[in-house]
């Protein structure tokens, strides 16, 4: 589910469209866990050195040089479909058939499950009050645990605190590069974004221009995306037709590279019920597939 969510904030940067009109769109995304990644990679263990090597390759020269070193990555698969304020990504995660929906008209979101023939509903104002619940929750848990905390390492003291929001994350730093490629019919120029132990790197184009705008409501609707806004504040415009996040090893996470390229889009008119939960689908709260997940029981 958290896995879902994280892919829709990158969905949401690519399939919004102009207010008047409907696309239908194909991306791919490939994803490698540490290991992988450096495999791939033999030079110094500095993220910047690292990003220089990525961001260097196209999406097709990745899965080369991973089929070359016979690695087996986390691989989707997504076709989208926009129309208007509302939009939906078909796609196959985990060995399951997902779709996720978001209506900006009536500010409901919606993950289906095909396999269970079930879904969950959910209103973009009640994941935002949850979020702020669960910030508040950890935050007073941690008021109990200074003495722990005070003798936590740095790394992981900071963690915490930025999880419970004590700590706020320095804002992005994005550099136009003035260089510029055609990507899958896609006029693009290229961007460079530093994170705290993160690179993302994106190629922008300003087809289709009302597609920023628009990804940029829907962004700022969705909870979680402070420093995605950040990011879309000082690119004034266009969307990214490929993009590239390299994130670096940290004490309690791995490292990880993964690239995301939109190769078709063109517009196109949806049949209806394509933003509706599918007829004869189970509606269950999030309480419910919780409760279904090995461990959500345990205290």
């Amino acid at each position: 589910m958290y896995k879902l969510f994280i892919t829709s904030i990158f969905v949401l940067g690519i399939l919004t469209n102009l207010f008047c009109q409907s696309f239908l769109g194909k991306q791919h995304s490939l994803q490698l866990g540490e290991d992988d990644m450096m495999a791939l990679y033999s030079g110094a263990q500095d993220l910047d050195k690292m990003a220089d090597f990525f961001f260097a390759l196209d999406y097709k020269d990745v899965e080369n040089k991973v089929k070359a070193n016979g690695l087996n990555p986390e691989t989707e698969d997504m076709t989208i479909y926009v129309d208007g304020k509302k939009f939906r990504v078909d796609m196959e995660t985990m060995g399951q058939r997902m779709s996720y929906i978001v209506n900006l008209e009536t500010k409901q979101v919606y993950s289906v499950m095909h396999d269970q023939k079930e879904y969950i509903a959910m209103n973009l104002d009640e994941m935002k009050a949850m979020q702020a619940q669960v910030k508040q929750n950890v935050a007073k848990q941690m008021e109990g645990m200074q003495g722990m905390m005070e003798n936590l390492p740095p790394e992981a003291r900071a963690m915490m605190e930025k999880m419970t929001g004590k700590k706020k994350s320095a804002p992005p730093v994005v550099t136009a590069t003035g260089k510029t490629k055609t990507i899958n019919g896609f006029n693009c120029t290229e961007y460079l974004v530093s994170k705290e132990n993160e690179r993302e790197h994106l190629w922008i184009t300003t087809k289709y221009s009302g597609l920023r705008d628009v990804f940029y409501e829907m962004a700022t609707a969705m909870p979680g995306a402070e420093e995605e806004n950040a990011m879309w504040e000082q690119i004034k415009e266009g969307w990214p037709a490929q993009s590239a996040e390299l994130r670096g090893k940290e004490d309690y996470m791995e490292g990880s590279f993964s690239i995301h390229e939109l190769y078709s889009l063109k517009e196109a008119s949806h049949k209806a019920g394509t933003f509706d939960p599918p007829a004869g689908y189970k509606k269950k709260t999030m309480q419910e597939m919780m409760g279904g997940m090995p461990g959500a029981q345990e205290q």
